[in-house]
């Protein structure tokens, strides 16, 4: 029951991997392209697009994608981005060991190219998939990261974000713990007045107060 309540209340911080172009349009595209970045790109956004309606078919445009992003004369980015493609299909799909390797394999460049922005997205998504198991703490390391560098940012709508992050990883282990984190985001969010944010921190801090009762 943890871990689906984790799955719907945990807000994540998204990359931009949306393509505007039908899947036809794109293979079709393909099949004239030069280049294994163009080709890499185009696979990748192909695969997303149709995982929900041929999964199979997919897993083969991704797996082409890695192939085409592995030629030596490609930046390190381009795999990075099949690599984070991959993981949110596999984690949509609730496969969340696979989703964690491909999220680690492009953790992994961003870190070595000092990418520490795009670094901080995908510790987020670690983060939400190791609360998704049973390795919370782990969750709370890579949440705590994410949080120290966007304080460092000051992006007050990503602080709040990750401050209700760790409250609710916090649910299930210490309830003090879990108040002191979303009253932090209350406090922030006073400041921005995010009336999206103000919903799933109120209804998070009335949630542990009933559980605070309960004790």
């Amino acid at each position: 029951m943890m871990t689906k309540s984790l799955s719907l209340l945990l807000l994540v911080l998204s990359f931009s991997i949306h393509s505007q172009q039908s899947a036809k349009e794109l293979i079709d595209s393909l099949n004239s392209i030069k280049g294994s970045q163009k080709k890499a790109e185009l696979c990748r956004k192909i695969a997303f697009i149709i995982q929900n309606s041929d999964w199979d078919r997919a897993i083969k445009y991704i797996e082409l994608a890695e192939t085409e992003a592995k030629n030596s004369q490609i930046p390190e980015s381009t795999l990075a981005n099949v690599y984070i493609t991959a993981g949110k299909m596999y984690s949509s799909k609730e496969v969340l060991d696979i989703a964690l390797q491909y999220y680690l394999k492009a953790y992994d460049i961003y870190k070595k190219n000092g990418n520490l922005d795009e670094a901080s997205k995908i510790e987020n998504n670690l983060a939400i998939i190791y609360a998704q198991g049973k390795s919370k703490e782990k969750a709370v390391k890579y949440f705590l990261n994410v949080y120290r560098y966007q304080k460092l940012k000051n992006d007050p709508i990503k602080l709040v974000k990750v401050l209700n992050n760790i409250g609710t990883i916090y649910l299930s282990k210490n309830l003090d713990s879990s108040l002191y984190y979303y009253q932090k985001a209350h406090l922030i969010n006073k400041t921005i007045k995010d009336n999206v944010l103000k919903i799933y921190v109120f209804t998070n801090l009335a949630r542990t107060y009933a559980l605070k009762k309960k004790q």
